[in-house]
């Protein structure tokens, strides 16, 4: 009777406990069943793409988060495998990899692989890049049985990129530009310095050589050299946005009626030019000249493309959301032979070209970006190899009636001369000596300074005397700004031609805006100095005169 009460209770006891271990087994199942949850929710609610792959390759599984990102399903990726999601480069590299560090890991080195970028592929044919990360798996005993990974969209952190190097290159670029330009400015100066004076002389040459038509050849090539010379330096300045220039209400339109009117008698017959002014309004600020040389530049390698002819065509329109962010558009297309995209990429560059040696000097294009930055403008190209070219230009537009131009005023230069009194002053003394004889040989009577204190000073003296005043901007002892600020003081009607080698051109306008009346850069000819001087006495009231001693 007691074994069997004791059997009873031992029986009791353990059904206690078997019961006891059930509760315990079941909340260790529920525990797992919860974290199995956790674990199933974190990979498939990340936005991260979490696989495991076997040692092939071939995908064992695969997070949710791929679907949305590949556009395909789990089971499509699992059966597609990696081919299929990658480009072939990037197919090519991810194997590469994989083959370099799979053997280390199958002799059990430790292996570390580094965070890579592939460019992958979605079911509609879009591509993204992806940062991944892997690691090899092993099992109990320590076999290599596969690998697994993280994979993580970085397409807008590589956009950000993408557009973070684009701007360092922009930077690179503008520090380009400028070192060009400091260069530029450094020796502009004095080298329009010595060119104004090889133009100034061997045009006089050139008119003074009687009958030899040897020595008026001589001097003719010594002009066309300097000229070629100077054209050097002036498109240099304008790559650097250097060039000095006016700002005055210019109509494209006429620029363009002008650019036509020289390609006409230069291009092959076998090219047809036509203009498609379609623009309602067409006046922007800027100055003709240099925009009459970029239009003039463009048309001449549209020419250069088109060795056995074709169209040539000059457009406007007025483009912009609003009324007051209003743009003028300049197109100028050409069926030629197109740029390649890598082409294209440097055709802004100076010294890049792909014209034959002595044909050109990679200046042209740079110039003409540097003519349409300096104008609040923009530029770009659309070419393709055998489609043309079509160089596109965008000018803010001005609301007010355009000015005359240097091109403009014919009617100025008809006008009949009257000999002048002409003060010169230029530290140069062969500039200032030839500017001299020019305008002497033109009717004039000159007095030529090479100190401006001692021009001042004679001025202060005779300014009843003098007609006109050429001063140069860039001198020793006072700048040509100081010294017009002086006779400014001495008599506000004073008439005033300003030159100079090379001035920025804020400060150029800023005479030009206090009245002087004319700025003409150098290197000039004597017969451009003759008609600048003739142009500003043509705008100037009549002084009286008076005997005054010579200075």
């Amino acid at each position: 009777m007691f074994a069997a009460t004791s059997v009873r209770r031992r029986l009791t006891r353990s059904l206690e406990d078997l019961g006891q271990r059930g509760i315990e087994l079941e909340r260790v199942a529920e525990q797992l069943r919860e974290s199995e949850q956790r674990h199933r929710l974190l990979a498939e609610n990340m936005t991260d793409v979490v696989f495991v792959q076997r040692l092939d390759l071939s995908l064992l599984y695969v997070s949710q988060s791929a679907e949305p990102l590949f556009g395909r399903s789990m089971d499509e990726l699992r059966r597609l495998g990696m081919e299929s999601s990658m480009t072939p480069e990037s197919l090519r590299r991810a194997q590469e990899v994989y083959g370099r560090y799979l053997p280390r890991a199958q002799r059990g080195e430790p292996v570390a692989a580094p965070l890579l970028e592939f460019e992958y592929v979605r079911a509609d044919g879009s591509t993204f890049w992806g940062e991944l990360r892997v690691k090899f798996l092993r099992d109990a005993s320590g076999a290599l049985v596969g690998s697994q990974g993280v994979l993580r969209d970085i397409s807008e952190r590589r956009r950000s990129e993408q557009e973070r190097l684009a701007l360092e290159e922009r930077l690179r670029e503008a520090d380009k530009l400028q070192a060009i330009g400091q260069l530029a400015g450094g020796v502009a100066h004095d080298f329009n310095n010595q060119l104004s004076a090889i133009m100034g002389f061997a045009e006089i040459i050139q008119h003074e050589g009687g009958s030899s038509a040897g020595v008026r050849g001589y001097a003719g090539n010594i002009l066309l050299a300097a000229q070629r010379s100077a054209d050097l330096t002036s498109k240099l300045l304008a790559f650097a946005r250097r060039t000095q220039h006016r700002t005055i209400a210019v109509d494209v339109h006429v620029i363009v009626g002008e650019v036509v009117a020289m390609l006409e008698r230069t291009v092959d017959k076998h090219i047809r030019i036509e203009t498609r002014l379609q623009a309602p309004a067409s006046v922007i600020l800027g100055d003709p000249s240099p925009m009459v040389s970029a239009l003039l530049n463009l048309g001449l390698n549209a020419r250069d493309a088109m060795p056995r002819g074709g169209s040539l065509v000059f457009a406007t329109a007025v483009v912009g959301d609003s009324t007051s962010d209003r743009w003028l558009e300049v197109r100028v297309s050409d069926t030629g032979i197109g740029m390649d995209p890598e082409t294209v990429s440097h055709a802004f560059e100076p010294f890049f070209t792909l014209k034959g040696p002595g044909k050109g000097t990679g200046l042209g294009l740079p110039a003409v970006y540097g003519t349409v930055q300096s104008h609040g403008g923009s530029i770009d190209i659309e070419s393709s190899p055998g489609d043309g070219t079509t160089f596109r230009m965008r000018f803010p537009l001005h609301d007010a009636p355009p000015q005359a131009t240097g091109t403009q005023t014919e009617a100025a230069r008809e006008q009949p001369r009257r000999s002048a009194t002409v003060m010169v002053v230029d530290d140069e003394d062969l500039v200032g000596r030839a500017a001299g004889l020019a305008l002497e040989r033109a009717g004039h009577r000159v007095r030529v300074f090479g100190s401006p204190t001692a021009a001042l000073s004679h001025y202060r003296d005779c300014w009843h005397e003098i007609d006109l005043v050429v001063i140069d901007m860039i001198m020793p002892e006072m700048t040509g700004q100081e010294l017009f600020t002086e006779l400014h003081a001495l008599n506000r009607d004073v008439s005033v031609v300003i030159t100079s080698g090379h001035v920025p051109a804020a400060a150029v306008q800023q005479l030009l805006d206090l009245g002087a009346r004319e700025f003409l850069a150098k290197p000039f000819s004597p017969s451009e100095l003759v008609a600048a001087v003739e142009r500003a006495l043509g705008a100037s009231p009549r002084a009286p005169t008076r005997t005054c001693p010579r200075g």
